[in-house]
């Protein structure tokens, strides 16, 4: 639990107290930022020493044994991390869109450290080369069938997406070829600092 003394701070400054979970993840953000500083010198200090001859062949042995272990991990956490912040990404787009079809507000998300814009797209898998369906597509599109079958043109993605999402957007039906029970929602959550030029340093908290 936070101090009085804590809450005294927080209000002396014109603030709240930090949301204990985003407090949790921010603690151990600054913690791996501490890892990765000694980890990094760590590493530096060992390619010197290494190549100066101060490391026994037998040694030289056991520490990249332990690198590889240390790098799997890090590994590890950083697929994670990434599929953590993906769908923590999603769930956030999927309240927004509640919201906003509640509320009306359109506005970005404003958190203590983030105003972030969820990006919500409409996604579809293309039908195969050589397909009428495919065929359809490219005619939908102005392109050659032939140039796009043969691999010599290629359709581009991201604007396929741009095109779906505004297509749904307005109402209007998929594109020929575009099989419906093959389209789904893509969802991203695009964060920046409230303050760019700011650290993300914890509040000060009596211990």
């Amino acid at each position: 639990m936070k101090s009085t003394c804590y809450e005294i701070w927080t209000a002396w400054n014109g603030m709240t107290a930090m949301n204990n979970t985003t407090h949790h993840v921010l603690t151990e953000y600054h913690t791996l930022k501490k890892w990765h500083a000694e980890v990094y010198a760590m590493i530096l200090d060992l390619r010197t020493k290494s190549q100066n001859g101060e490391i026994p062949l037998e040694t030289i042995a056991d520490i990249h044994l332990i690198l590889r272990e240390m790098s799997t991990l890090a590994n590890d956490l950083r697929k994670e991390t990434d599929g953590a912040r993906d769908f923590l990404g999603r769930i956030a787009c999927l309240l927004y869109l509640r919201e906003s079809l509640n509320e009306g507000s359109g506005d970005p998300i404003r958190g203590e450290l983030a105003i972030a814009t969820p990006d919500i797209k409409q996604v579809a898998t293309l039908p195969k080369r050589g397909t009428d369906e495919h065929a359809q597509l490219c005619h939908f599109l102005g392109i050659n069938h032939e140039a796009v079958k043969s691999g010599v043109v290629h359709i581009h993605w991201p604007a396929v997406v741009e095109l779906l999402t505004e297509t749904a957007r307005l109402g209007k039906p998929l594109p020929p070829g575009i099989d419906p029970k093959k389209t789904y929602s893509w969802y991203r959550l695009s964060p920046d600092r409230l303050k760019p030029n700011k650290t993300f340093a914890l509040p000060v908290e009596d211990e």
